[in-house]
């Protein structure tokens, strides 16, 4: 689309104050001029940049958290939009906010990822060469275990503890991006919030 790709995904920490979650109010009032961004972007490829540079961070870091792989996220990202350029002219202004609309089809990207079982191994394998864990701090050292006990979830609870935990988005706005109802999201929390519980301790992570 003729436009440089920014290339700085910072890895997060694990349940500390995300970055993400503290810029969303900020985002979700750019989302105010949906109409516009969508009227300049349709079938323009010019116009589409603009979308693809306001969004780029959210889309790229909710891939790089749930995958570990500056690669695999570099396909995945260029793959979502990609996938939302084209799907641009259904997009209906004024239903689910652009923001959501991304970010579902980048969950669904990697929920596809995942269940092809595209490198699973090499993952976390390769978390260890994130930068040494000599240099990190305890909490980020904490991170590559905490993926790899969220990666062992199913796609569906990966999905839903991602958008609220890491992404840092509320139960309302899950559901809107995942768009089922408010009681499947906090249901399918509760499971995954298990399920992480019961991966970690079998890791030996809990006390």
């Amino acid at each position: 689309m003729g436009v440089a790709e920014p290339n700085s995904i910072s890895v997060q920490r694990w349940g500390g104050p995300w970055e993400a979650a503290e810029q969303r109010m900020g985002q979700q009032m750019a989302d105010g001029d949906d109409a516009g961004l969508i009227a300049r972007a349709c079938g323009n490829p010019d116009g589409f940049a603009e979308i693809y540079l306001r969004h780029y961070q959210a889309v790229a870091g909710l891939i790089y958290r749930r995958t570990g792989d500056q690669h695999v996220t570099d396909d995945l990202t260029a793959d979502v939009f990609l996938a939302a350029y084209r799907a641009l002219p259904r997009y209906r202004v004024g239903g689910t906010p652009l923001r959501a609309w991304l970010l579902r089809i980048a969950s669904n990207r990697v929920n596809r990822w995942v269940r092809r079982g595209r490198g699973m191994i090499d993952i976390l394998a390769r978390l260890a060469r994130l930068r040494p864990v000599s240099e990190m701090p305890r909490e980020v050292r904490e991170y590559p275990v905490a993926l790899r006990a969220l990666l062992s979830l199913a796609p569906e609870y990966q999905t839903v503890m991602s958008l609220h935990h890491l992404e840092g988005l509320g139960i309302e706005e899950a559901a809107l991006v995942l768009e089922c109802p408010i009681g499947t999201v906090k249901s399918r929390l509760n499971r995954a919030r298990a399920g992480m519980r019961r991966a970690l301790g079998e890791m030996g992570e809990l006390s």
